[in-house]
């Protein structure tokens, strides 16, 4: 059930995407532009491109950026699950070391012995 819900949603998503492209064709893919940076210490002139070039490259570096940062975000919490996993581990060989040791049995260290109530 789920999945066929997702597949509508997906495919409904697409075919926008579709109709939204064709409806720009024009600006999209015959429309060309170029770029000119300048960082003042340095200029940079990148020769005319269809518009769409610009859209996929920025759709690119987003995408990569997000990726890095799901990935540091996966390797830190990788690393506070491993030092957990060792705190659980030592806990644990602390309790059983408390379960082995002998216990001092109350009714042995209160008795009352003969000798000493005279």
């Amino acid at each position: 059930m789920l999945k066929n819900i997702k597949f509508v949603i997906v495919t409904i998503i697409i075919l926008f995407l579709v109709i939204v492209v064709m409806q720009n064709k024009d600006f999209l893919i015959d429309q060309t532009n170029g770029l000119d940076i300048n960082l003042f210490f340095a200029q940079y002139v990148i020769p005319d491109q269809p518009m769409y070039a610009y859209f996929l490259g920025c759709f690119l570096i987003g995408f990569l950026c997000a990726s890095y940062f799901t990935v540091v975000k996966h390797f830190r919490a990788r690393r506070i699950i491993k030092d957990r996993d060792s705190q659980i581990e030592s806990l644990r060989k602390s309790l059983e070391s408390d379960r082995n040791e002998p216990t001092i049995d109350v009714a042995e260290v209160t008795e009352v012995t003969p000798a000493a109530i005279t």
